[in-house]
């Protein structure tokens, strides 16, 4: 042997106890990890099923909020345009019974006086 060998053969005879628990530690590290390879892929997928399902749900919930404003914005133009309609079928009819009420006043036999008994009584109330 070569006198490095030797040195080394030397340090191995004093440091057998130290050699021997690192070389059980890693041996002992390397059958942990095979043994749980199986149980870590199970949990890998699990967790990958999980954050698919999660992403699922969020384009689920997204969607039926897009549809639901969208639904309630058709909702809100509808009634709108009822409530347009409605102010202008009641602005015209105000405008009739207010041309009614001033060709009744002005086909009276006194107009000047029939306007002011109406701005009278209109005060009055």
């Amino acid at each position: 042997m070569t006198h490095a060998m030797l040195i080394v053969w030397e340090w191995c005879k004093k440091q057998w106890k130290m050699l021997l628990g690192f070389f059980v530690g890693i041996f002992s590290i390397l059958l942990v990890l095979r043994s749980n390879k199986s149980e870590v892929g199970e949990v890998l997928k699990k967790k990958s099923d999980s954050e698919k399902a999660i992403s699922n749900a969020e384009k689920l919930a997204a969607q039926k909020r897009e549809e639901s404003l969208q639904k309630n914005l058709d909702i809100f133009f509808e009634k709108n345009e009822d409530i347009d309609l409605n102010l202008k079928n009641k602005l015209k009819q105000i405008e009739d019974e207010k041309k009614t009420k001033v060709n009744s006043i002005l086909e009276s036999e006194d107009p000047n006086e029939e306007i002011a008994r109406k701005l009278k009584d209109f005060l009055d109330s």
